[in-house]
């Protein structure tokens, strides 16, 4: 999820060498919450490839995957997640491929086409029904599902279907068996049932009315019918309820609560809403209503510092 698109994943030019991408980890605590990867949330350090894992609810304790074997090593990694059964999935976005990596193993996997296609600048991710991974091949303008183990490459949205947008972050709502789709430019939200084939929703005004976007940059569903979307040069965030259509944001630039600086993600943990306040070198955390709650730091994560690795068996 988010992943920005950053999460960033998403690539957006403007950004300078050091963003850092945030991507949540919303999956269900695998072995019953024993394992380390239970309820973290999953960061991608594009400049040095490194991905950043950050305990939660407090997001104080810092981990890093960071290979050094030069076939394992990530260039400009734009989002990542893991799944239930402890599979971190790293789009590898600067080398147009997949990374899968077991955390009770070590054991790596790379993917760098799906469906018979080489993969073109893979640039958002989010787990979907059954554990199964989906994938925005962004520079192919499609949206394809792989299996557990990665394989059985499926195309999901095809380039027709996307048409002009550069999708850049993807979530998956399992209530509604849909896809959200975002798109930084031409800058839009779009919802995408997979059962029927066909989008549902669709928010692509440009401005600062309400639902308009300037740069959106994350999104998150938050299990209640509603999304959230963080807007890097609005700075604020939005949240659209997808039956109603009706849309509430809130937030403006500046360094006090409930303001931001390049919000760069978002993402949904237990009733909280957290956000990646990338200018104000932070975060912050919400109620699903935006109250907000308090900050967080995570600033040390925008320089050179080194933190401990993850336990891998390898």
């Amino acid at each position: 999820m988010r992943a920005w698109h950053l999460f960033a994943t998403s690539s957006l030019a403007y950004l300078c060498a050091t963003t850092i991408a945030f991507t949540w980890n919303l999956s269900a605590p695998p072995l019953g919450g024993d394992a380390w990867w239970s309820n973290v949330l999953v960061g991608t350090h594009e400049s040095d490839g490194r991905i950043l894992f950050f305990s939660l609810p407090e997001a104080d304790t810092i981990r890093q995957y960071y290979p050094t074997r030069k076939e394992e090593q990530l260039r400009l990694p734009l989002d990542a997640v893991i799944d239930a059964s402890g599979v971190l999935w790293i789009a590898d976005t600067g080398n147009n491929r997949i990374q899968r990596i077991d955390l009770a193993t070590g054991d790596v996997t790379s993917i760098s086409s799906i469906g018979g296609t080489i993969l073109n600048r893979p640039s958002a991710l989010a787990i979907a029904k059954d554990g199964k991974l989906l994938v925005a091949d962004t520079d192919n303008h499609r949206i394809v599902q792989i299996g557990r183990d990665g394989s059985d490459g499926l195309e999901i949205v095809t380039a027709e279907q996307i048409k002009e947008r550069h999708i850049t972050g993807i979530a998956y709502d399992v209530h509604q068996d849909a896809i959200a789709m975002l798109s930084n430019w031409p800058p839009s939200l779009s919802i995408f049932n997979i059962s029927t084939g066909k989008y549902s929703k669709d928010f692509s005004q440009y401005g600062f009315m309400q639902g308009g976007f300037l740069i959106p940059s994350d999104l998150s569903f938050d299990g209640y019918g509603n999304i959230f979307v963080s807007d890097d040069q609005a700075n604020r965030i939005s949240k659209i309820n997808l039956t109603t259509g009706e849309a509430w944001t809130w937030g403006h630039l500046g360094a006090e609560p409930g303001e931001f600086y390049h919000p760069a993600g978002v993402g949904v943990y237990r009733e909280r809403l957290y956000v990646l306040d990338y200018g104000n070198r932070r975060g912050a955390e919400f109620d699903l209503n935006g109250q907000f709650r308090r900050f967080f730091a995570v600033s040390r994560v925008n320089s050179d510092e080194m933190f401990p690795d993850i336990p891998l068996a390898k």
